[in-house]
């Protein structure tokens, strides 16, 4: 039978001793994370974890990630969400094409597209990994976010192996849901980010019949212009995960 692990990351604010250049503080990001939990625990996760501003740091999320990697067998499902602050900083390995890495603004520090892929690459085939990121120019993030923060405005975790040379490592299978396209910015809403809003609408506790294709279909009917979510598969192909019930273990 197979489990499902959950854990979700949601940063209303960084650390100030850790950024030299802060971003505002955003309003719905823990809610965000506390909604995404909430479906997991519906859907009767083996495990779901939260991690909210301040607890969520660098050094959290990679072992986080290597723990769900070690217990995660073939045919369970990984549920990964993020919501907060998306950076870009310069590439240094020349693996992408506009020169950037997109990157998850963690409480004390970025995390590199790069190294989210590299942690990727460390779960067993027939894993199935849905990844949920809520924040600025996340269209590629597990190949991440955008915008121009400089390359020394930010910290960010040490640099991996580049993506194309580490793409054949990835055996899971890994589908992205992100909030906005790589050149985009994702917007706030009163309760929840305007994405997970319109997710959970989308969602309407379970009611919605379709596979992940057609919810981010729906979901991005939704949208208002300027905010075009995204769908993205890397990893082993795998028209069962995609074809299957969404958030279904």
């Amino acid at each position: 039978m197979a489990n499902g692990y959950a854990a979700h990351f949601g940063l209303n604010k960084l650390s100030a001793s850790n950024y030299k250049s802060l971003p505002h503080p955003l309003p719905c990001c823990e809610a965000d994370a506390e909604a995404m939990a909430g479906i997991a625990k519906r859907q009767g996760f083996k495990q779901v974890d939260t991690y909210l501003s301040a607890e969520a740091t660098i050094n959290t999320f990679n072992e986080c990630m290597a723990q769900l990697a070690e217990k995660a067998m073939p045919g369970d499902l990984v549920l990964l969400s993020f919501s907060g602050h998306g950076g870009q900083v310069l590439d240094t390995d020349g693996d992408e094409d506009d020169g950037k890495d997109e990157t998850w603004c963690f409480y004390d520090g970025q995390v590199v597209d790069d190294r989210i892929f590299d942690l990727l690459s460390h779960f067993q085939p027939g894993v199935r990994i849905l990844v949920v990121s809520d924040s600025c120019h996340s269209g590629t993030v597990t190949r991440l976010p955008r915008e121009g923060w400089g390359r020394n405005a930010f910290p960010f975790a040490p640099p991996t192996p580049t993506w194309r040379q580490k793409k054949d490592d990835l055996q899971a299978s890994v589908l992205l849901l992100a909030s906005c396209q790589d050149d985009e910015t994702s917007k706030a809403g009163l309760k929840h980010s305007r994405f997970t809003q319109i997710l959970l609408d989308v969602w309407d506790e379970g009611r919605f019949e379709g596979d992940y294709r057609k919810f981010l279909t729906d979901i991005r009917h939704r949208h208002p212009f300027g905010q075009k979510p995204n769908y993205y598969v890397i990893g082993a192909k795998d028209e069962g995960f995609e074809g299957g019930r969404v958030f279904g273990v």
